[in-house]
C-alpha cells in the first residue's frame, strides 16, 4: 500500500492468518520500493542477487535478506526469503491477522521493518483448535473475544461445513494431526482438541489411546514438543468419561504424564452437557457427561 507523499520513504503490508502460520511476509505490491537486483536464485548462495539490510524493530536485529526465485519457473517469489527472521518478528510483537506491518526506507539497500501505528485496538488472545470438526469450539471462543488463528481436522465433510461457518478464512488445515509440522502452527495462548472418543467410548471398541482413532492424542503431545518454548501456555482437552476409566484409569495416567513431560499442570473437570445441549426437534436437554481437562504449565487453573 501506498502512503501518500510518504510513498517513497514508508510503505504499509498487510499481515494474514496465512502469512502468520508460513512466517511469510508477502511483499509483491512492493516491488518498486526495493532495488531492482533483489531477486536471487533458489536457494541462497550469495551470487545474482544484492541483499537488502532490514532492522527489526522491537528485536534490535538487522538481517540481509532477498526476495528468492521458484526452482521450476525462475519466477520471482512473492515473499521475503528469510522467513525465520520474520516469525521472530511476528511472535515477538504478537501480531493478529489482517493488521499491518510497515517498511521505512532509511537509506540505499537499508530498510525498518515496524508494526503500523493504525490505532487499532489490543490484540485478542490467539487460538488453535484440533480435531476441529465443524467449528463449535471456535463458536464459543470467538464469543467470549478469543481469536481463532488456526484449525486441523482430517475429514474433509467436516472442513467444508468449517469453511461454509467461516466464509473466507484461511487458516484450516485439512489432514492427520500426526503430518503437522511444528512451523504450520502460529503462536497462540490456546489450544483445544476434541480429539476422538472411538476408543474411549463405552459405547465404541474400547481399545484406549493405542487405538486407531483415539491415538490421535499423540499427534497432538508430538506437536507440542516440537514447538518447544513457542507451546502455548494454556491447552484444553475434551472427551467422554470412557476416558477416566479405559483400562483402569491407565489411560488417563498416561495422557497426565505425557502433559506434564511437556511442562504442563493438569486439572480435570467432569461436565454434565445437559447445561448446553439442546435438540433441534425438542425443547428439552439432553443429559451427557464429558470430561474436560485444562492444562497450563507451571500452573493450575480452575474453571
Amino acid at each position: 500500500m501506498y502512503e501518500g507523499a510518504d510513498a517513497d520513504k514508508k510503505r504499509l503490508v498487510r499481515v494474514t492468518a496465512g502469512n502468520l502460520r508460513q512466517n511469510h511476509l508477502y511483499i509483491r505490491g512492493l516491488r518498486d520500493f526495493f532495488p531492482a537486483d533483489i531477486f536471487g536464485p533458489p536457494k541462497r548462495n550469495g551470487n545474482g542477487s544484492h541483499g537488502i539490510e532490514i532492522l527489526l524493530d522491537g528485536l534490535n536485529e538487522i538481517i540481509v535478506t532477498d526476495i528468492g526465485r521458484d526452482a521450476k519457473t525462475g519466477k520471482p517469489r512473492g515473499f521475503i526469503r528469510d522467513r525465520r527472521s520474520i516469525g521472530r518478528f511476528y511472535r515477538h510483537h504478537h501480531i493478529p491477522p489482517d493488521s499491518q506491518v510497515a517498511f521505512y526506507r532509511l537509506g540505499e539497500r537499508k530498510y525498518r521493518l515496524s508494526v503500523a501505528a493504525d490505532g487499532s485496538s489490543p490484540a485478542k488472545p490467539r487460538a488453535a483448535e484440533f480435531f476441529a470438526g465443524i467449528g463449535l469450539v471456535r463458536l464459543a471462543l470467538e464469543r467470549q473475544g478469543w481469536d481463532v488463528v488456526f484449525a486441523n481436522d482430517i475429514d474433509e465433510d467436516k472442513a467444508q461445513m468449517y469453511r461454509d461457518n467461516g466464509p473466507g478464512d484461511n487458516h484450516l488445515i485439512v489432514g492427520d494431526i500426526h503430518d503437522l509440522q511444528p512451523i504450520d502452527i502460529p503462536d497462540c495462548e490456546l489450544f483445544t482438541a476434541s480429539f476422538p472418543c472411538n476408543d474411549l467410548s463405552i459405547a465404541g471398541r474400547w481399545e484406549g489411546l493405542s487405538g486407531k482413532e483415539s491415538s490421535a492424542f499423540w499427534g497432538l503431545i508430538d506437536l507440542l514438543g516440537g514447538l518447544k518454548s513457542r507451546k502455548p501456555p494454556l491447552i484444553l482437552l475434551e472427551n467422554v468419561l470412557g476416558f477416566l476409566t479405559r483400562n483402569n484409569g491407565s489411560d488417563f495416567e498416561q495422557a497426565l504424564l505425557a502433559l506434564n513431560k511437556r511442562g504442563y499442570n493438569v486439572d480435570a473437570f467432569i461436565l454434565n452437557a445437559v447445561h448446553w445441549v439442546v435438540t433441534a426437534s425438542q425443547n428439552h436437554s439432553i443429559a451427557a457427561n464429558h470430561l474436560a481437562m485444562v492444562y497450563a504449565p507451571s500452573y493450575s487453573i480452575a474453571v
